[in-house]
């Protein structure tokens, strides 16, 4: 699993450096913006086929105020890590972001 791993993981950097690249144009919160608006769908279809809609439905409006705080912070957050990954990956070699861990 590891060589198929690492693979993975060069060709995905190599290619969205060449799409960055491509596109150099766009501001990194448009390029943020983009692969979070594309990558909805897929997680949507992942949440419909292993979740029960009515469960996450109920518990969504169930939140308490702080329950309703929190998942309005980690939104924030998740934008702040997408932000910095993309801003990283513009500044970066593809080699050196994949050394970065991110």
């Amino acid at each position: 699993w590891g060589a198929p791993y690492s693979l993975g993981m060069v060709v995905n950097s190599l290619y969205i450096k060449h799409c960055f690249n491509q596109h150099k144009g766009m501001s990194s919160w448009e390029k943020s913006f983009l692969n979070n608006l594309l990558a909805t769908p897929a997680v949507l279809i992942l949440v419909l086929a292993f979740e029960d809609a009515s469960t996450v439905s109920n518990n969504m409006s169930s939140l308490s105020f702080t329950g309703l705080a929190v998942l309005f912070l980690s939104c924030v957050m998740g934008l702040g890590i997408s932000m910095s990954g993309t801003k990283c990956r513009d500044v970066l070699s593809a080699t050196s972001f994949d050394v970065l861990g991110n």
